[in-house]
């Protein structure tokens, strides 16, 4: 915790921080568009699993991080 109280990003004014705030809305914008996608891309993945496709072995051992790459590699 107490490197995220010290972090060089903390703003040091209002105007700063009211800049972050507004890059952090514009962020969550964008995670909410895309959150529909994503979704459906997960569901397809775990179906793709619970049917037994040859490649559901693979497809179930990756992490959160490897799906959303290869998601942003595909679709984005």
């Amino acid at each position: 915790m107490m490197a995220i109280i010290t972090s060089d990003d903390l703003a040091k004014d209002v105007a700063s921080a009211e800049a972050q705030i507004n890059l952090h809305k514009e962020h969550r914008k964008e995670i909410d568009t895309r959150a529909k996608d994503f979704t459906r891309f997960t569901q397809t993945g775990q179906g793709l699993i619970a049917q037994g496709h040859f490649l559901s072995d693979e497809v179930s051992g990756m992490g959160g991080w490897k799906m959303m790459l290869i998601y942003q590699i595909y679709f984005i």
